[in-house]
């Protein structure tokens, strides 16, 4: 489950995302910002923004995004462009998993 929580400065956007588990997972987790299209069976639309893939199989790098009090990872994510007011985003966490799995959920962002 993904909750976003963001804080406008100047236009950007800087979110902490939490994918809400009650154990580690291991995996590398990547993170997309589309456009949103309304009325469509597909409401991802054109990519603005990619943020470098999380290995979360790096030990440090796992504990430092462990918030063991929320029982959750914690993500924040800086955004280096400038997103237009009123409109509405999709945001997209992908975590591909040791196992081979691939476990994916979208929010939409209404600025």
């Amino acid at each position: 489950m993904l909750r976003f929580a963001r804080n406008d400065v100047c236009s950007n956007i800087k979110g902490a995302i939490f994918n809400y588990n009650s154990y580690y997972s291991v995996g590398i987790w990547r993170f997309e910002l589309c456009e949103y299209v309304p009325r469509s069976a597909e409401p991802k639309g054109t990519r603005l923004y990619i943020w470098p893939d999380i290995d979360l199989a790096d030990a440090k790098v796992n504990y430092g995004l462990w918030q063991d009090y929320l029982r959750c990872y914690k993500f924040d994510l800086n955004l280096d462009i400038d997103l237009a007011g009123d409109k509405t985003y999709i945001l997209q966490a992908v975590c591909f998993t040791t196992q081979g799995t691939r476990i994916t959920d979208s929010v939409e962002l209404k600025l």
